[in-house]
């Protein structure tokens, strides 16, 4: 995986990317309140907090070749993402990686992801510029927020589609190959 323009970041900017990528989201505001949360940032405490991610060295770059390093990254540890996708590629209760994370290029194949309307619509609709944030784990990059955008690379990469995007990509080294399961 080749990065330009490398630099530190902290955690208060890493934060504040992922509040613009879904905060005013109709479709994520809708889905964080059914889950009985009030606000956006109440929702995401409950995936930052188990994994400390406040506590790690933050490091973001520019994607080189984003169609080629993409399909190859992993998908993070959601309960939704398991349920609904992963168990038709990994078969393990616990959350290592890569053991029971799939790449996005394996997520690709499957038809409920090529006939996703939500994937559709974002194939169609691709943000010109974009921040995917990860954790890399025994040099595994592991996707904690961006797993649609991922997802949607992927099959543009099947499709054989131009990608006319800025992918940057914020990333810190993870301390343990053990990921808690996130997600209520």
């Amino acid at each position: 995986m080749k990065i330009k323009s490398i630099k530190k970041i902290s955690w208060l900017e890493i934060f504040s990317i992922w509040k613009k990528n879904e905060a005013k989201n109709p479709a994520w505001i809708k889905h964080y309140q059914k889950k009985g949360f009030k606000t956006w940032a109440a929702w995401r405490k409950i995936y930052i907090k188990p994994l400390k991610l406040n506590k790690l060295e933050w490091q973001i770059g520019t994607l080189v070749n984003p169609l080629t390093t993409v399909p190859n990254f992993y998908g993070g540890p959601f309960k939704a993402w398991q349920k609904n996708f992963y168990k038709k590629i990994v078969r393990t209760e616990h959350c290592s990686v890569p053991t029971n994370t799939p790449k996005f290029k394996e997520l690709a194949k499957l038809a409920e992801i090529k006939n996703n309307e939500r994937f559709k619509e974002l194939i169609n609709d691709f943000p010109k510029n974009t921040t995917l944030i990860a954790l890399k784990i025994n040099k595994k990059i592991i996707i904690i927020e961006g797993m649609h955008r991922c997802t949607a690379i992927a099959l543009i990469k099947n499709r054989k589609k131009p990608l006319n995007s800025k992918i940057s990509l914020a990333i810190a080294e993870y301390p343990d190959i053990y990921l808690p399961i996130l997600g209520n």
